[in-house]
């Protein structure tokens, strides 16, 4: 796990945990302080929003993972979150429309199903055989501290100066992950090193991994 490139995946892994965080508690806050939505209709749409998010999860996940793999498929994720922050800080006065609220949950609740999708698959090509299901637990927990960090962030929105913000944290946030998605070469298939080094090499072509 302490290999440049699974600590860059670390990065990743907690660059989605924290915006799970900040968004899970800021969004009644919004709602109801800014839309004038009630608890329980906050409750709703998120709930419905989770299940959205889970048929996308299914259906669009498995497609872009398959069409463009993990790595495009998680660039192009993040861009779209990106773009998603981006807008909320543009369109402030939007906050009090129901119809832009509704939207904005829904988006987010997917998007966080699509982007788990794209990343796991990269998590578990970084695991060492050996030692893949305690690496995996770690990558997790790592992400769990992530969502930890983003409840803290949250609390911190009215020394920043209101929930807005915090979008353009996120928004910083994405575009780090974006940068390290596109400059750093993950691997796209697990490589048991242990094993591949006793192999002896055989007659033929030059495997493409030796």
């Amino acid at each position: 796990i302490f290999r440049p490139v699974s600590l860059f995946y670390v990065v990743i892994s907690m660059t989605r945990g924290i915006q799970y965080g900040v968004l899970v508690g800021a969004t009644p806050l919004v709602a109801i302080n800014f839309a004038g939505w009630a608890q329980e209709h906050v409750s709703a749409i998120s709930g419905t929003g989770q299940l959205i998010g889970g048929i996308i999860g299914m259906t669009v996940g498995g497609m872009l993972g398959d069409r463009l793999g993990a790595k495009r498929a998680t660039i192009l994720i993040y861009s779209c979150w990106l773009a998603l922050n981006v807008t909320m800080i543009a369109a402030q006065p939007l906050w009090a429309n129901s119809q832009f609220m509704t939207a904005f949950i829904i988006t987010w609740l997917a998007l966080d199903v699509l982007v788990s999708v794209a990343t796991i698959p990269i998590a578990m090509r970084l695991c060492n055989r050996t030692v893949a299901a305690t690496q995996f637990t770690l990558y997790m927990a790592l992400h769990n501290f992530g969502i930890t960090v983003g409840a803290w962030l949250l609390g911190l929105a009215d020394t920043l100066g209101g929930i807005a913000p915090l979008f353009g944290l996120l928004a910083m946030a994405n575009i780090v992950a974006i940068a390290i998605m596109v400059w750093v070469r993950f691997p796209t298939r697990q490589i048991d090193e242990a094993t591949a080094d006793q192999l002896p090499q055989g007659d033929g072509l030059v495997p493409a991994v030796d």
